[in-house]
């Protein structure tokens, strides 16, 4: 479970249960504290009460920034498509002009990985 599917109380009850103080790790529980956010995918270190860092599960690290790169992909389509003229687009028939079959039949196949 994730901090940022659940609703408010699980939110809460996550954050206080995956909050650890700086002392923790200085006491060797650096293997306790991992395990907590592998579970939970979110641990929040805390110095003199207050947070001082978060960690994140790798996977939950590659989600928060695959949702970022997605947002800002979808701003600056959203601006691109905002500020274009579409009077001054081309078509694709205007620009690769009309094929045939026959065009296409001594074109040699293109395998994509």
């Amino acid at each position: 479970m994730n901090l940022a599917r659940g609703n408010d109380m699980t939110n809460l009850v996550l954050a206080i249960d995956g909050m650890f103080s700086v002392t923790d790790f200085n006491k060797g529980k650096a293997n306790q504290i991992f395990d907590s956010v592998k579970a939970n995918n979110i641990g929040i270190v805390v110095k003199n009460n207050k947070p001082e860092c978060i960690l994140l599960s790798p996977d939950e690290y590659r989600r928060i920034m695959k949702r970022l790169e997605d947002s800002e992909d979808y701003v600056l389509a959203t601006r691109r498509k905002e500020s274009s003229n579409l009077s001054d687009s081309l078509s694709a028939e205007d620009v690769f002009g009309v094929l045939s079959e026959d065009d296409l039949k001594d074109v040699e196949e293109i395998d994509f990985e």
